[in-house]
């Protein structure tokens, strides 16, 4: 999160104000939120652009490290659908 967070031009220090207000919290070196409920709010809350580019910096900072997960940020972060017809093998 700290590499995704600085890529973006922020340090982890960004998330002191939700901490506070008890929104996200961190247990282990790990940020969650309260209740999924809020993570939800806070994710559709943000406009589309914003939480692509999260998803990209996100992807990035992972790297090599977990595959899956890349790839899950990878697909989160595009904007519309692969329109090309399947092919067949």
């Amino acid at each position: 999160l700290a590499t995704a967070l600085e890529s973006l031009g922020s340090t982890v220090n960004a998330l002191e104000p939700a901490m506070r207000a008890a929104v996200v919290r961190e247990v282990g070196g790990t940020f969650t939120f309260r209740h999924p409920l809020l993570r939800s709010a806070v994710y559709h809350g943000a406009p589309a652009h914003l939480r692509r580019r999260a998803h990209l910096s996100l992807a990035d900072a992972i790297g090599g490290t977990s595959p899956e997960r890349r790839a899950w940020q990878l697909a989160a972060a595009t904007a519309m659908p692969d329109l090309w017809p399947a092919r067949r093998i």
